[in-house]
């Protein structure tokens, strides 16, 4: 999770980027450039390769004092699901672990 006040602060940040280059990236990925901006980077390649230093960057000034929690919840069954044929090719292990 993200505290608000951490969801502000990056909320604020975004804001001030604005739309140009570096920062005009198209997409940001969660994984690869979100979550490895918080505290100490997963990878010591975050912030020296890749289409996306820019906004590596600033995600990184922005969030790299920020702890990362989370909170594991068991029971549980992770799914990734990103498409409809996901969905479908699924969906027996949905209606398992979700009928309770």
């Amino acid at each position: 999770w993200m505290d608000w006040r951490t969801a502000q602060r990056l909320q604020k940040s975004a804001h001030q980027w604005g739309t140009g280059a570096p920062y005009a990236v198209g997409e940001v990925d969660l994984y690869a450039d979100i979550l490895q901006a918080f505290g100490t980077p997963g990878s010591p390649r975050y912030l020296l390769e890749g289409p996306r230093l820019g906004i590596r960057r600033a995600l990184r000034n922005t969030l790299g004092d920020t702890p990362f929690h989370a909170l594991p919840l068991h029971p549980t069954v992770w799914l990734h699901i990103g498409t409809m044929p996901e969905y479908v090719a699924h969906s027996s292990l949905l209606a398992r672990c979700c009928s309770h």
